[in-house]
């Protein structure tokens, strides 16, 4: 054996000692430097295990196949430096040294890349060269309900204003009907009869499966939220920026196009456009136009959805006794009570009104609070015989309270429904003062009247919230509450008595009412106010 020989069997024991953890000499680490310089076998030999070796680096390496295997083979052997004739003549005995070494590298290398693959899956290009890519799943979003009026059910579970909807719900219309924002610029008022599953609600896209009924769909051309799908058991529906109707009845999907375009796909044929003034079947050929005549349920749908809004919204709650008034806010019908909605803030007029009952109407400034909530007593429509001179401009001159016809309007001659009227004048001018009077002359002149039962409410709200009047308010509602006890609006009076105490700063009375008002009306609309101020006190 030759000097030379000899010493590439103690670099080898050397690279052995070091692969098991050994840190080498100083005088060992020369003897290899010197050797390497000297032996271009072992250089040979070097350059493919320091290619092999672990870099320090942290992260898992993946788990190779056949193909992959021999193409990182392949690449390591394409970084060894080529050596000349003489040196890739190596001997049999050297050929199968090298060998050992590296089947032990390599065996060491995919036993610890399939374990750490297997702890930490990542993906990752094997052989491209690109860097690795963790996969993150979209954001998911959230819908709400904006209005109800009527029975909104996910599931079994009824639904109310502000509820929130996730991917997977269900949501079906019993009776009456909802609106409801999926995501920024997407709006859907679902009809009665209605059925709709959200199949897919994140950033990426929104997915509605429409099972029966009909909805009317508005989605912003200017939103920047994600894409709204719409599917039937026909086919689909890709929508952009546009307004457009779903009827699924009887197992047939209509389509009408209010504004914009939408296409419609069914089975593997290419998608078709239907455009403004349009109507389609899913599934049938052809396209036909419409006439809006008769649309003026649509234009009042459209109507609802611009006075809604989830941001910056005032929660509104109307009910009535009793129930089943039409609720309007600036001449736009949202629905029958009880009706819940989140409108935009501002000054608002508000009308209820129901067949063979008095009409309400009352200027709402909504936004000084988030919430607001009435609860509207409806007097029986009185029968008023007008003689022949009493024309209809002298009946709006005295519910005015024209000085031209003020002997007419007094205590003696009014109405309980005139005098009311007038009151209700006064509270559309924002002239507090004079609808707390107006009211005061209906009480006094008729005072066993439903419209007096009720004015004595209305005038306590007044003087609570826009006259400031606290001590004066509680007198109304007690009289109220003293004369008429379980009254119809005796649930509205005890919880303004309750307001009345808390702004007088009599926080343990203001307790005792409320604990009071959730023991008589644990179900109230008012209930959950109550119990929120309860936590707060």
């Amino acid at each position: 054996m030759t000097r030379r020989e000899g010493n590439c069997d103690r670099v080898h024991e050397l690279w052995g000692a070091q692969a098991s953890g050994a840190v080498l000499s100083e005088e060992d680490r020369r003897l290899v430097e010197e050797h390497l310089e000297q032996c271009a076998d072992c250089r040979v030999e070097a350059g493919i295990l320091e290619e092999m070796a672990f870099d320090g680096t942290s992260g898992p390496a993946p788990e190779l196949d056949d193909l992959s295997r021999r193409r990182w083979i392949d690449d390591v052997m394409d970084m060894v430096p080529s050596q000349d004739s003489r040196t890739e003549k190596v001997s049999q005995r050297r050929t199968l040294r090298i060998p050992s070494y590296a089947a032990a590298a390599v065996i060491a290398f995919l036993v610890v890349s399939a374990i750490l693959w297997s702890a930490w899956p990542s993906f990752v290009a094997l052989s491209s060269g690109e860097e690795a890519i963790d996969y993150v799943a979209p954001k998911k979003l959230a819908g709400t309900i904006l209005l109800s009026s009527g029975d909104v059910r996910v599931g079994g579970e009824v639904l109310g204003l502000g509820s929130p909807l996730e991917q997977g719900s269900r949501i079906s219309m019993a009776g009456g009907h909802a609106v409801m924002e999926l995501a920024d610029g997407i709006s859907v008022f679902m009809d009665e009869g209605a059925q709709v599953e959200i199949r897919e609600l994140d950033q990426t896209l929104v997915d509605l499966f429409v099972e029966s009924g009909r909805m009317l769909v508005q989605v912003d051309p200017d939103h920047d939220g994600p894409p709204l799908l719409v599917s039937t058991g026909d086919g689909s529906i890709s929508v952009t920026g546009t307004v457009f109707s779903v009827a699924v009845v009887d197992g047939r999907t209509g389509v009408r196009v209010y504004r914009g375009s939408v296409k419609l796909k069914n089975g593997t044929g290419p998608a078709r456009p239907v455009r403004l003034g349009e109507e389609a079947v899913l599934g049938r050929e052809g396209v036909t136009h419409f006439s809006k005549d008769g649309e003026s349920a649509v234009s009042s749908m459209l109507r609802t959805l611009e006075i809604l809004t989830s941001r910056e919204g005032i929660a509104l709650e109307i009910d009535s006794v009793p129930v089943g008034a039409a609720v309007l806010v600036d001449g736009v019908e949202l629905g029958i009570t009880p009706v819940r909605a989140s409108v935009r803030a501002g000054y608002r007029r508000l009308d209820i009104k129901k067949e063979g009952f008095e009409s309400v109407r009352e200027l709402l400034e909504l936004g000084v609070e988030r919430k607001l909530t009435r609860v509207f007593e409806l007097g029986d429509l009185p029968r008023v015989e007008v003689a022949s001179s009493v024309t209809s401009e002298t009946v709006r001159q005295k519910a005015s309270g024209s000085k031209s016809v003020s002997t007419l309007s007094s205590a003696n001659s009014a109405t309980p429904a005139e005098m009311i009227a007038r009151a209700q004048v006064f509270r559309m001018e924002r002239n507090w003062a004079a609808a707390v009077k107006a009211y005061g002359d209906l009480i006094n002149a008729h005072p066993s009247s439903a419209q007096a039962r009720a004015a004595l409410v209305s005038m306590g709200n007044i003087q609570l919230e826009n006259l400031k009047k606290p001590r004066a308010a509680m007198r109304a509602f007690n009289a109220y509450l003293a004369r008429f006890g379980k009254g119809t609006l005796a649930r509205e009076a005890s919880f303004g008595r309750a307001n009345a105490l808390r702004a007088l700063g009599k926080s343990s009375q203001e307790r005792a009412a409320l604990e009071a008002f959730l023991r008589d009306y644990p179900d109230s609309i008012l209930a959950q106010r109550v119990k929120t101020r309860l936590g707060e006190i």
